[in-house]
């Protein structure tokens, strides 16, 4: 019997072996233009048996029957929502959050949450983080399939990225164009959408209000849309999902014809550089804009009261005395997005294991997981994008006992209730199958697992199409659940994959680093023809 201990030395030392070789075809990729494989060989040392073919197809096909059954890009395209085009100003959509919609008759009108306490400045608050998700999936799936519904949903959601930085701009005379907003709230207006008539009423939040983690203002004279509400303070929640998507944003850059999604892109992307830019030369602080549109860096502007608690939400470097190097993902991301290199940002093969600023976010706020995988991810992406095969292989050896960790760690351990964590953890791997991590038969499914459940839930859900004649007149959630009180006395809920989260598998399909020695969980020559996709797959 061969020695376990030895046969992964032997394994690790062939794939440096290869990733070193790839590092030369990578730069010469880099030089010509932007990579079209995975520049080394990554495999897991007893990966588990293959899935069957014919698992594999029928797993393949729920998804894409649920996305046909349901118009999925057509009813993202209806429910999102910003500036629409017929107002004559810059046009763009977001998926929005603390919302709700109000149907009257053949109307549905989208409208942000009324909060009793305008001293704050409540709702919307991670609106780039679900956005992106969105916009990566579409643009993966344009370029995948050519599909004409996910490259008008990507125009407008490129352009929502746009709009998150330029409604930022104090007037004509700010010539700071590229740091985020939270949000940025606009004037009401109606439309008609795939011959649906919309309005959208934004009224609840024109109040000004303010918070550890924000502040909400008007600007009057925006050089863009005239009367804005801003939001300000971008935490680095949505940054996390903003840099791995940038990556995608790029060769839809570099490589798709249609020329309205192209330019769109291209302006989103010429802004996330700019901000990543920003983000690195204010040594890893997001910086924001006052009341009067000057720039300040949160946690350090001398208001006592905002900067309490804002220079976390603000800074990759704040825990660095304590826990140094510890946000090294996100440093070296944002290094490789803003100026195509690492810098002094040597991370290695960190995973987050011995990392003690993880564990405390985490055991802090659950919801911080999700930015810890996602700034991992975006490391991974980026480095690739950007040739730098050797780190990129660093952090999948990484990313692959972080995974690990997450599957052995005992429920009793756990953060939040295992249903939850798991569900999370099966998006999570969904995810990083377009960075090149190859899954293990028990990760696949896993995945498998919440996918499908995701499918047979949405199957009951009765509000895909709102301005529907069987739908009454009322008020509505209308963004697809992604869990349901499965116990009224404890809590309890059962939980699938949220909407945001669902199209990633276009990604997983589209991405040119995907890994064949992985299990595969899809069958991607079924996925790139929409037009054979049957709405009865989903059943």
């Amino acid at each position: 019997m061969f020695n376990k201990a030895l046969c992964i030395v032997i394994i690790t030392a062939l794939t440096v072996l290869l990733a070193t070789c790839g590092g030369e075809d990578s730069q010469e990729q880099a030089e010509t233009g932007l990579p079209d494989k995975l520049p080394f060989s990554f495999i897991r040392n007893n990966p588990g048996n293959a899935l069957d073919p014919q698992e594999v197809t029928a797993f393949t096909k729920k998804l894409v029957g649920m996305m046909a059954k349901v118009e999925y890009h057509k009813w993202l395209n209806r429910i999102s929502y910003g500036v629409h085009s017929s107002t004559g100003k810059k046009d763009w959509a977001v998926w929005w959050t603390s919302a709700h919609a109000e149907k009257s008759r053949d109307t549905v009108t989208f409208v942000n949450n009324y909060y009793e306490d305008t001293s704050r400045a409540d709702g919307g608050h991670n609106l780039m983080t679900r956005t992106s998700k969105i916009l990566g999936s579409a643009l993966a799936g344009y370029m995948l399939t050519g599909n004409e519904d996910m490259a008008r949903l990507a125009e407008q959601y490129c352009k929502g990225v746009t709009a998150s930085m330029e409604g930022m701009v104090y007037d004509e005379n700010d010539t700071i164009r590229h740091l985020m907003a939270r949000n940025i709230i606009p004037f009401n207006h109606s439309y008609t959408v795939d011959g649906r008539k919309k309005a959208v009423d934004y009224s609840n939040w024109y109040y000004e209000g303010a918070g550890w983690n924000c502040q909400r203002f008007n600007y009057p004279n925006n050089p863009h849309w005239g009367s804005v509400w801003v939001t300000n303070m971008r935490s680095k929640d949505d940054v996390s999902r903003v840099m791995r998507i940038a990556a995608t944003i790029r060769y839809a850059v570099e490589r798709v014809e249609d020329a309205k999604l192209k330019a769109a892109c291209a302006e989103a992307y010429e802004h996330l550089q700019l901000f990543a830019q920003d983000i690195v030369d204010n040594d890893y602080w997001i910086r924001t804009k006052g009341k009067n549109g000057e720039p300040f860096i949160p946690g350090k502007s001398g208001n006592e009261e905002l900067d309490n608690g804002a220079g976390d939400l603000a800074s990759y470097r704040l825990y660095d005395g304590m826990f140094p190097n510890s946000q090294c993902n996100a440093t070296r991301a944002l290094a490789y997005l803003g100026y195509g290199e690492g810098l002094d940002n040597d991370c290695g093969d960190i995973d987050g294991s011995e990392n003690a600023y993880e564990q405390v976010a985490i055991n802090t706020h659950y919801f911080n997981i999700w930015l810890i995988r996602s700034h991992h991810l975006a490391r991974i992406y980026q480095g690739l994008t950007n040739g730098d095969a050797d780190d990129a292989l660093l952090g999948l050896r990484g990313l692959v006992r972080r995974y690990t960790t997450s599957l052995e760690t005992p429920v009793n351990k756990l953060p939040v209730g295992e249903d939850e964590y798991m569900r999370d953890l099966a998006s999570s791997l969904m995810q990083a199958v377009s960075v090149g991590y190859p899954l293990t038969e028990e990760e696949a499914r896993l995945v498998m697992k919440y996918y499908l459940r995701t499918v047979d839930e949405w199957n009951t859900w009765p509000h895909w199409d709102l301005w529907d004649d069987s739908v009454a007149d009322g008020t509505y959630e209308f963004r697809a659940p992604g869990s349901k009180v499965v116990d009224a006395e404890t809590g309890e809920q059962l939980r699938w994959v949220r909407p945001e989260d669902f199209g990633a598998f276009l990604d997983a399909c589209w991405s040119p680093f995907k890994n064949s020695d992985g299990v595969q969980i899809l069958n991607c020559d079924i996925v790139r023809d929409p037009a054979s996709w049957d709405p009865a797959w989903a059943d």
